[in-house]
C-alpha cells in the first residue's frame, strides 16, 4: 500500500491519540475493534461500549469533534475542544465520515448503524449547546480560534 499523504496521517494520529486516551474497560485496546486502512482513507469500528456504563460512539464525539467554550470561565476558550480542523462529512451506512476541514483526508468511525449515529450527534450538539459550546464541525473551513490554535502549534 503506497504512503498516506501528510494530511491524512495527521489526521490518523490525531484520532487514535484521542481514542487511545481512555481508562476505562473496552474490549479492544482503546476501544479499537478492527481498522481497515487503504492509501486514502481508514475506517475505525469502535466497541459498542465504554465500561459498563458509556457509549464509546459518544465518547468518539466528545474526544474527536471540535468545539469552542463561550462560557465566562476565564481558562476556557483559548483553544478547541476536539481536534482541530475536523469536520462531520455525513452518516451512512458505512458509518460516520470525518474529514480535515481543506483536505482530502478521511476516517470513517464504524460500529453504531447510522440511526444510532444521527441520534448521538443530534444528543452531542445539545449538549454543547448546554454546556456553553459553539459546534464547530459544520464549519466549510478553518474557523478563526482553530486557525490560530494550529498557527500557535503546528503539531
Amino acid at each position: 500500500m503506497p504512503a498516506v499523504s501528510r494530511d491524512q496521517a495527521r489526521l490518523e494520529a490525531a484520532v487514535f491519540e484521542r481514542l487511545g486516551g481512555t481508562i476505562d474497560y473496552c474490549a479492544h485496546p482503546a476501544g479499537i475493534a478492527h481498522v481497515r486502512p487503504s492509501a486514502d482513507h481508514l475506517a475505525v469500528e469502535v466497541d459498542p461500549k465504554l465500561g459498563p456504563e458509556h457509549s464509546l460512539s459518544e465518547h468518539c464525539l466528545q474526544a474527536l469533534l471540535p468545539t469552542q467554550h463561550t462560557g465566562s470561565d476565564e481558562d476556557e476558550g483559548r483553544e478547541p475542544g476536539g481536534i482541530a480542523g475536523v469536520r462531520l462529512l455525513g452518516i451512512d451506512a458505512a458509518g460516520l465520515h470525518l474529514g480535515l476541514a481543506g483536505t482530502d483526508a478521511r476516517v470513517t468511525l464504524t460500529g453504531p448503524v447510522s440511526k444510532q449515529w444521527r441520534t448521538i450527534v443530534t444528543e452531542h450538539r445539545a449538549s454543547c449547546h448546554d454546556d456553553d459550546l459553539v459546534p464547530l464541525w459544520d464549519a466549510p473551513a478553518l474557523t478563526p480560534l482553530e486557525s490560530a490554535y494550529l498557527a500557535a502549534d503546528p503539531t
